[in-house]
């Protein structure tokens, strides 16, 4: 971010860059250019640049698009890391899987509508009004109503209960 467009100072700017880089995995490519960087590392720096500017709403569009496995589960630390400090993180994401992980409230739209809102658990579970939208359930999800199991989205959960 430019020096002083936000009001912050030097020394605050310095720290919200360090925090950010710090945050997203990404300190250690802090004198490269962007354009020298491969895809999913240019959109992590672009994550970090917004999150730096330490503002109380956070826009995601597509995070995890292009990312390895560290970039997101960086990602995913950065997500939670801000809800921890009282943001309000949307994500804007077909990434289902990291919408399972992080998201608390969940919105579908179909033919620029609201078709589905509500918890994951209750938003994934929809699985004929989610045809509608191209989205699949998450894999345990799917896997969970063949079993029989009600409601299971995560993983971890789908683990449990087997």
């Amino acid at each position: 971010m430019a020096r002083g467009n936000l009001g912050y100072s030097e020394a605050r700017t310095d720290e919200l860059a360090a925090w950010a880089m710090n945050l997203l995995g990404i300190a250690n490519i802090e004198r490269r250019a962007p354009l020298d960087l491969e895809r999913s590392w240019r959109k992590r720096v672009a994550v970090a640049s917004v999150v730096a500017m330490d503002t109380p709403h956070v826009v995601l569009d597509e995070p995890t698009g292009g990312q390895d496995e560290p970039g997101v589960a960086a990602l995913g630390r950065a997500v939670e890391d801000l809800r921890r400090k009282g943001k309000l993180v949307l994500l804007i994401t077909h990434d289902i899987e990291f919408a399972v992980s992080h998201a608390d409230r969940v919105i579908a739209l179909y033919d620029g509508r609201i078709l589905l809102d509500g918890d994951p658990e209750s938003v994934f579970w929809q699985f004929e009004q989610l045809a509608q939208t191209y989205v699949t359930p998450p894999v345990a999800a799917q896997i969970a109503k063949r079993l029989g199991l009600d409601r299971v989205i995560s993983v971890s959960e789908l683990v449990e209960r087997v």
